[in-house]
């Protein structure tokens, strides 16, 4: 019922895959923890198909190994989900303030917004060919002082 893990490692998604997939997990009750797309192709172009499952699935491991997915796109994605991380936290300070002022509670909506998008800890793509569940206990969930791996 609850998608977490989808190995698509091989199976000739395209750009255009990759967005119908996009699409059809941010609209699904699911928590992805591992996306495999490693051998794929997959190019540049989906820059923003990866940049809405990350921040959607904050705690995803996505491979993308042996695809057409320049480095450089890599860090444009981390370096847009880093800014949105910093504009989160803003936020989370705002709100604080102002519910000391008026002392009032931040409504579930906005904790739950908060929580989703600062929760991210596990690296965020990784270029192994073939990934492993061993490559991804770099991470120990709830563990807030882990950093991101670099990307490969």
């Amino acid at each position: 019922d609850r998608i977490s893990k989808l190995d698509l490692q091989g199976c000739s998604v395209s750009d255009a895959g990759l967005e119908v997939l996009t699409t059809t997990l941010m609209s699904r009750s699911c928590n992805m923890i591992e996306l495999y797309l490693s051998r794929n192709d997959i190019t540049d172009a989906s820059e923003e198909n990866i940049y809405k499952l990350l921040l959607r699935f904050p705690r995803m491991r996505l491979y993308t190994g042996n695809t057409r997915i320049t480095e450089s796109t890599k860090f444009a994605v981390e370096e847009r989900l880093q800014e949105e991380l910093k504009e989160t936290m803003k936020a989370v300070e705002d709100m604080e303030f102002s519910a000391d002022e008026e002392s009032g509670d931040a409504s579930e909506d906005e904790i739950s917004m908060i929580n989703r998008k600062t929760t991210r800890g596990a690296p965020l793509l990784s270029s192994s060919e073939d990934a492993s569940s061993s490559e991804v206990s770099d991470y120990v969930e709830g563990d807030e002082a882990a950093e991101p791996s670099e990307l490969h």
